[in-house]
């Protein structure tokens, strides 16, 4: 089966204008099934990030404080954002896709802030960025997550929100006979 969706979540330290991505995730899935096929994820130098300018929030940093397990696994391994960036790029370039469903546009304003950083174009177009939120939005989808260890791994983040997306779509029957 022929898996064109796929999606997107990030961990950062800010969540508005040119805050740090401390890690991104991405899982590609069959929409109609919610199959999961592969994952990935990757963790970028907060430092690296700094020098770029990119900033911190002071109540994001006190929301992590108070879930350290959770941080220093969003923050291990972390490789530079050149190397970061040109490794997001090949995922993606191997798993091509139709959409990149994100819980929020945090996600992509992200990507697209670290990839802007090292003079490189965004590789997830836009007209292929589609917002779980609004799914939820205009059908009043109660937006529970699926388990509730709710983890901040962006992978683990992702399979949640594909379990909570299918059942929604399935729920106002999008896939009606063509």
């Amino acid at each position: 089966m022929l898996m064109e969706d796929i999606l997107l979540d990030i961990e950062t330290l800010g969540n508005e204008g040119n805050f740090i991505v401390l890690s991104v995730g991405l899982v590609q899935f069959d929409i109609r099934t919610g199959k999961i096929g592969d994952k990935f994820i990757i963790n970028l130098s907060e430092t690296e990030q700094a020098k770029h300018g990119f900033n911190v929030s002071a109540e994001t940093m006190l929301w992590w404080s108070e879930r350290m397990d959770m941080f220093h696994e969003v923050t291990k391994d972390q490789v530079c954002l050149e190397n970061g960036c040109g490794i997001i790029s090949r995922w993606l370039q191997i798993h091509p896709f139709k959409r990149c469903w994100a819980s929020a546009t945090l996600d992509y304003q992200g990507i697209s802030n670290i990839f802007f950083s090292q003079n490189l174009p965004n590789p997830i177009p836009y007209d292929k960025r589609l917002c779980c939120r609004t799914i939820r939005e205009i059908y009043k989808f109660n937006h529970e997550y699926i388990h509730p260890d709710y983890t901040h791994n962006p992978v683990d983040d992702c399979e949640n929100e594909i379990k909570e997306l299918v059942e929604q779509l399935n729920t106002i029957n999008i896939w009606k006979e063509e």
